[in-house]
């Protein structure tokens, strides 16, 4: 029995001691709007702000948030590289509107749009 003891310590004592590292998150390469010719359906006029607030519910992908509602006017990373920010100009109310995307995931964790 203090044999098993011994061992097991020192496999909990290697498990610990050994690094798990994973590999770095890396920002997501978004093409920023340049002009108002995206083709998409919210540029468009086919979606209401309350559709793309409900599309935005459900926790689209980058890549679906874009082919939706277009390329960004801006991108934010934070410091640690967790999650990207997008920032789209509403000219109506003079302010950003913003999604962010779980760089882990690649989706949308989090969103203002009103």
């Amino acid at each position: 029995m203090r044999r098993f003891m011994i061992i097991l310590f020192m496999i909990v004592l290697w498990n610990a001691c050994t690094t798990h590292t994973q590999p770095p998150l890396v920002p997501l390469n978004i093409q920023l709007k340049h002009s108002n010719s995206d083709e998409t359906p919210y540029t468009q006029g086919l979606l209401s702000e309350y559709d793309v607030w409900l599309f935005l519910n459900e926790h689209p992908t980058a890549e679906e948030i874009i082919e939706t509602i277009g390329a960004p006017d801006s991108v934010w990373v934070d410091e640690a590289i967790k999650f990207q920010m997008l920032y789209y100009y509403m000219p109506d109310f003079k302010d950003y509107n913003s999604v962010e995307i779980d760089l882990k995931t690649k989706c949308a964790s989090g969103f203002e749009w009103d």
